[in-house]
């Protein structure tokens, strides 16, 4: 789990919250928990309703009780924002959160790449292959 400290307060924080991995928390009433990237699962003790948070949406946290957040179908990225500076307009505007995306859209990049190169590969082999077999054929006919 990565966590990065925003300047916007010491107390905001994004975090990268890993595919199987949990984050436990304990914010004070008014703050909130947005979902930046990936879909989050956050669960409240002393509530009975668990919470799904997609990108771009948050959860306001009404009470002091322990919350487990938890990544759904791979890594996640939360930005956790203090008691009285939770808003829409929030999650946007700061650095770290554009920071966060950036990297991880690096990171999807270079997956991508990594995967279109290994598929021109094996076209490449495939039509040397198919090359070498046509070759054959013809010097034998």
């Amino acid at each position: 789990m990565n966590v990065f400290t925003s300047a916007f307060s010491a107390r905001s924080k994004v975090v990268e919250i890993g595919e199987n991995k949990a984050l436990s928390l304990h914010l004070p009433v008014g703050s909130a928990i947005y979902s930046v990237v990936g879909t989050l699962w956050i669960t409240q003790e002393g509530t009975i309703k668990d919470f799904v948070v997609g990108p771009g949406e948050r959860f306001d946290v009404r009470s002091h009780s322990h919350i487990v957040v938890t990544a759904v179908q791979g890594t996640g990225i939360a930005f956790l924002a203090p008691e009285g500076h939770a808003g829409p307009a929030l999650v946007a505007s700061t650095p770290e959160v554009l920071d966060a995306l950036i990297a991880r859209a690096l990171q999807f990049r270079r997956r991508e790449v990594a995967r279109l190169m290994r598929l021109a590969v094996r076209r490449v082999k495939l039509s040397l292959k198919r090359l070498a077999f046509a070759s054959s054929r013809t010097v034998r006919g």
